[in-house]
């Protein structure tokens, strides 16, 4: 490891060593454009594809799925947990109020699983934040990656 710039104290150390060299036919890639019922745009698919195409020119192992044990909906409940937890953090006693009135009326809705989160995350206390971040870390650490498109 090698120290932060010396200019900014924020900055985290960077691994200075030299990681293995692998061919990209070494690597193994999975790829979905489905994430748990979120509209993905013709166009984002369109992309997804050329790229599968092209890495399969290149003789890369290259599978089209999602992980069987991965639930998009709780994943993405958690994450609108964290968001609405976030917003209100910084807001006043009042506008905290507005925010948990607000949940209790998002939640009384059907809406999906992100909104959900949102509108439940308006009214978590400190320890229930952290139980979803918690949440969120191991398919993190799994190397499991959700990116919304």
């Amino acid at each position: 490891m090698r120290d932060g710039d010396n200019r900014e104290w924020e900055v985290p150390s960077t691994i200075q060593e030299n990681l293995p060299q692998r061919s990209l036919q070494e690597i193994r890639f999975a790829w979905t454009d489905n994430f748990g019922g979120v509209p993905v745009t013709t166009e984002t698919r369109e992309v997804l594809k050329k790229v599968a195409l092209r890495l399969e020119e290149l003789r890369c192992h290259l599978e089209q799925c999602n992980p069987s044990d991965f639930d998009f909906s709780e994943a993405w409940e958690t994450f609108g947990e964290i968001c609405g937890a976030q917003v209100v953090a910084h807001e006043s006693a009042l506008g905290k109020l507005q925010y948990k009135l607000l949940g209790l009326i998002g939640r009384s809705q059907n809406q999906g699983a992100f909104l959900r989160g949102i509108s439940r995350g308006f009214g978590l206390n400190l320890r229930q934040y952290l139980d979803a971040l918690e949440r969120r870390e191991p398919r993190l650490l799994a190397g499991t990656v959700v990116v919304p498109v």
